[in-house]
């Protein structure tokens, strides 16, 4: 019975972490191009997140969140680069770095991100 309260008590703090970023975002990130803006959603369900973005090009493979920590894995394009996102969490903001594959060299972008209200 302690092994399954404890469970239950592991289930219910990953969906309270889960639903503390849930929500609609306005993203802005730095791009070659200058800084582009985008709009993506995540959403609790348990112990699962996942999200989509409001451009169709822009695809959250992974999702998780614990800690105050963030981490996506968002394919762009079909395959064509991958970004390894990351970010804290302070009150309604998101920040941090996207890192990814440029042509054979590492890069590393800097983001943030509002909660929509």
């Amino acid at each position: 019975m302690r092994y399954l309260l404890a469970l239950l008590l592991l289930c219910l703090l990953a969906w309270a972490q889960n639903e503390a970023v849930a929500g609609g975002w306005n993203m802005k990130m730095q791009a070659p191009q200058g800084e582009v803006e985008f709009k993506f959603t995540l959403k609790a369900d348990g112990d699962k997140l996942t999200g989509t973005f409001d451009n169709e090009k822009l695809v959250i493979e992974k999702a998780s969140f614990a800690d105050k920590t963030l981490k996506m894995t968002v394919n762009r394009d079909k395959g064509t680069m991958v970004y390894e996102m990351k970010a804290t969490l302070d009150g309604d903001t998101l920040k941090g770095t996207a890192e990814t594959d440029m042509g054979g060299s590492p890069a590393t972008v800097e983001w943030s991100a509002t909660r929509a209200h």
